[in-house]
């Protein structure tokens, strides 16, 4: 056998391997039901260690950050790193939310536990979700140079936007997120350009770098919890279906004045509640949005009521209204 035709028939074999290895990965996962994969997804999200340059598309805003996603001993923690516009960096754990900024030599510390994952997408239950939206298993397709299968996730109303995700066939992670709204276009994207799955990835990467120890620190303490849907001063009389209060919680400022704020969620879209005194220049009144976030803003007997969230204004409107200040 001449040297060219040995230098052919490894060729050969290096393709056929490669088409073998795509077809198997191709094969991965497909008689997986929706459900199973973000069941997978879930379990990604909370226990790989991962980084990665993302794209974050808002309304005509693009972002790109670099994300760092570290667990030991089964405690994540995530450091998001703003590669264009003003640097800031943002390190959540489950105890508390870091802003670090570079230019005022700031630390902004929230005690309030992180959320984790694909910047705004939780871990999702399907269970939970069943009643006000579908799934189903879509196409192949790639992202960031890997293999991913698409999962459709529809709503069920018109009080919520549907989500199209991209998820390795791999490693489950989510690549890729599309915002659809009710009429089923993309109002919103986030994608990984670059991603590194690596286990050996040190627990450190996920934190603060060393130059932010000379920073001031600005600590806002622990917020105070509060339960149910309503206080001593107002109360929901109702939510959009599928919607319940996830997260409430208060501040009282040096004045005593009280500034309330409800996390408001069916399990994957969440919204924003924020109750407090009505200042004497003029509030916000009605609805504005930019890209997919709507916001909805109403004064009542003295109260100023606003909803920020990425659901349709529709929702935002349901729920300022649904605020009724008791006598």
């Amino acid at each position: 056998m001449t040297a060219a035709v040995s230098r052919t028939w490894r060729r050969l074999a290096l393709l056929l391997a490669l088409f073998a290895s795509t077809s198997a990965s191709a094969g991965a996962g497909a008689d997986m039901t929706a459900e199973q994969w973000l069941a997978a997804m879930s379990q990604a999200m909370r226990s790989l260690n991962y980084e990665g340059e993302l794209i974050y598309q808002h309304d005509k805003g693009l972002k790109v950050l670099h994300l760092i996603h570290t667990v030991r001993q089964g405690r994540e923690r995530e450091r998001l790193i703003s590669l264009n516009g003003v640097p800031r960096e943002v390190i959540r754990d489950e105890d508390s939310v870091r802003c670090i900024l570079p230019d005022s030599q700031a630390i902004s510390v929230d005690r309030r536990a992180g959320s984790f994952g694909f910047t705004s997408l939780q871990p999702l239950v399907a269970e939970k979700l069943s009643g006000v939206y579908r799934f189903s298993v879509g196409e192949e397709a790639r992202v960031a140079g890997r293999q991913v299968r698409s999962i459709d996730i529809q709503p069920q109303d018109a009080y919520r936007y549907g989500h199209r995700l991209y998820l390795d066939m791999q490693h489950h992670l989510p690549l890729k997120q599309e915002l659809l709204d009710t009429q089923g276009n993309p109002v919103g994207l986030i994608m990984y350009s670059r991603i590194k799955i690596d286990p050996a990835l040190p627990f450190e990467a996920s934190g603060a770098g060393p130059n932010s120890k000379s920073y001031s620190l600005i600590e806002y303490g622990p917020r105070q919890e509060m339960n149910g849907q309503g206080s001593d001063i107002w109360h929901l009389t109702q939510l959009p279906p599928g919607f319940a209060v996830n997260h409430r919680d208060f501040r009282d400022d040096e004045q005593g004045v009280r500034r309330e704020h409800l996390v408001l969620s069916d399990g994957l879209a969440s919204v924003s509640l924020y109750i407090e005194p009505a200042q004497a220049s003029a509030g916000l009144s009605g609805a504005s949005h930019r890209g997919a976030v709507s916001v909805f803003g109403r004064q009542h007997q003295g109260y100023q009521i606003l909803v920020v969230g990425e659901v349709p204004e529709l929702t935002a409107r349901f729920i300022a209204e649904a605020v009724e200040i008791k006598p």
